[in-house]
């Protein structure tokens, strides 16, 4: 009797569902200027050796201070398939597809979801773009790469002053300076007052 329970265990234990192994979830990067829309970001998936994939789930995080998420579509492994995606908890986009068919062994795009720029995103920051979350029939991704989100465009600073009892020349005056400009600073006292020092961050 002890004999014919070992083989039980030992049968059910070959029976259980095969699992997910190698599959590698991925991001791509991507690049906008101040104010730029409709920019797409794919998450694909390869290494798929799991052949009864009928739901995922994915959720990634992103910096809402320089873009926002304005939609989600389906890739094209998953066309046809039901999405039901969430952008409205800052900076993060979380995503539920579901099929009654399986998905496909080759590889490919499995999420595209589209960022806005925000206008007050400053050129030459960025964002990551990391997978918190790839799970294939609630089994985890492998490997999950994440992407990066590059804030594009021309840096270019303000120069601010303030004279008290006086002006200050700028030379040249301009709205906004490029990196590595040189600019003159004049005080010029108004009658009856001479030049003290400088002060603030120069």
């Amino acid at each position: 009797m002890k004999r014919l329970l070992v083989l039980l265990g030992l049968v059910g234990t070959l029976c259980f569902p095969q699992t997910v192994e190698a599959l590698t979830a991925s991001v791509s990067d991507a690049s906008g200027e101040s104010g730029d829309t409709g920019i797409v970001v794919t998450i694909s998936a390869s290494e798929i050796t799991a052949t009864e994939i009928y739901g995922i789930d994915l959720r990634l995080q992103y910096d809402d201070t320089l873009i926002q998420a304005t939609n989600v579509t389906t890739g094209t492994l998953t066309s046809g398939w039901m999405v039901f995606p969430n952008i409205d908890t800052a900076g993060q986009v979380a995503i539920a597809l579901i099929n009654t068919t399986p998905l496909s062994t080759l590889g490919g795009s499995i999420a595209e979801i589209t960022f806005d720029v925000l206008l007050s995103a400053s050129p030459g920051s960025s964002s990551s773009l990391q997978l918190t979350r790839a799970n294939f029939e609630d089994v985890p991704a492998d490997i999950t790469v994440d992407g990066t989100f590059d804030i594009l465009g021309e840096i270019t600073y303000d120069l601010n002053t303030v004279a008290v009892n006086g002006s200050i020349v700028k030379d040249p005056d301009l709205v906004a300076y490029d990196p590595d400009t040189v600019v003159t600073l004049t005080a010029v006292p108004d009658a009856g007052y001479q030049f003290s020092s400088w002060s603030g961050d120069l």
